[in-house]
């Protein structure tokens, strides 16, 4: 990692998305932000599009045999740390934690970390200043998600820019999006910006962080685009449906062609992922107002038929 006095020959995360905003704009970036700093090419590991292997799989990071740090581990660290009589952290300190955990899985330990470190009291404002710069200077993924880990433990409307940037690489934007819900105070309308900003993997994490929002703004846009992704609209398209109350959407007399529109695509989705019929969804067969006033044709060898005009 690069912070101080300690020098790596490896592109930050940071400047690697602030390259990719300044050439693309804000996003959806090509390739979801891939090639990451980390990436090994003459690795034998299974690569997996950014955001995939997290979604898909929980693992042990490949290594020296050594066994990687646990929840409880690294709290203990974080509490040693910000105990210091000067806490921060600077030079070896700062590489010390970042090599700690580049050895570590983000996603097997998030869940336990957070609940030590809120169990042990640390401060929120050490857990931002670390955070900071853990996902600032980071030049691997993992301590990187581990700092937007904290930041959402401890960070506020200071870090809403950095969440975004950093959340708009695949990779990350699950814990982005995790870390703009705790932190700030439109939690819901932080991810639904950032969601607009992914497609693949990072577009169904932002999505299903949003799956209780009350937010009408949101749930509209969840039935007309919202579940679309670059990885397949099954992952989303029932959690579209129920949050988005597509069922109450269709039954107006009157709707727009976006709804329309992704509604037939939430169906279709739900369809081929065999999700029909599913727990919560309405058992009717009434027909929607929107569709029955719709115009239809018909002629003497074919029976009436609906007519979806655009």
């Amino acid at each position: 990692m690069r912070n101080g006095g300690v020098a790596s020959t490896s592109p930050t995360f940071l400047d690697h998305a602030r390259t990719l905003r300044a050439r693309y704009g804000p996003g959806p970036w090509p390739g979801f932000g891939d090639p990451l700093p980390d990436a090994r090419p003459d690795s034998t590991r299974l690569a997996f599009v950014g955001g995939g292997e997290d979604a898909l799989v929980r693992r042990t990071p490949d290594g020296d045999g050594v066994v990687p740090p646990a929840g409880a581990e690294l709290a203990s660290h974080l509490e040693h740390l910000l105990s210091a009589p000067v806490p921060g952290l600077s030079g070896d300190k700062l590489k010390g934690l970042h090599d700690l955990l580049t050895a570590c899985s983000p996603i097997d330990v998030a869940d336990d970390l957070s609940t030590e470190v809120r169990r042990r009291g640390l401060p929120p404002d050490g857990l931002r200043r670390v955070g900071r710069q853990l996902a600032e200077h980071g030049t691997h993924r993992a301590p990187v998600k581990i700092g937007l880990v904290l930041l959402g433990l401890g960070g506020d409307i200071r870090d809403r820019e950095l969440l975004l940037l950093l959340g708009t690489l695949d990779e990350l934007t699950l814990y982005a999006a995790i870390a703009l819900h705790r932190s700030q105070p439109d939690g819901d309308l932080a991810v639904h910006a950032l969601a607009q900003q992914v497609a693949g993997w990072g577009r169904i994490h932002a999505a299903r962080t949003l799956r209780d929002t009350k937010e009408p703004s949101i749930r509209a846009w969840l039935l007309r685009e919202g579940f679309r992704n670059a990885i397949m609209d099954e992952y989303l398209a029932h959690l579209a449906a129920t949050t988005g109350d597509l069922h109450g959407a269709l039954n107006h007399l009157y709707v727009d062609t976006p709804l329309l529109n992704g509604g037939g695509g939430i169906l279709a989705a739900m369809a081929d992922g065999q999700e029909v019929p599913h727990p919560g969804w309405p058992n009717t067969r009434t027909p929607y107002p929107c569709c029955t006033a719709m115009p239809t044709w018909s002629t003497p060898e074919r029976p009436p038929s609906p007519c979806f005009a655009t």
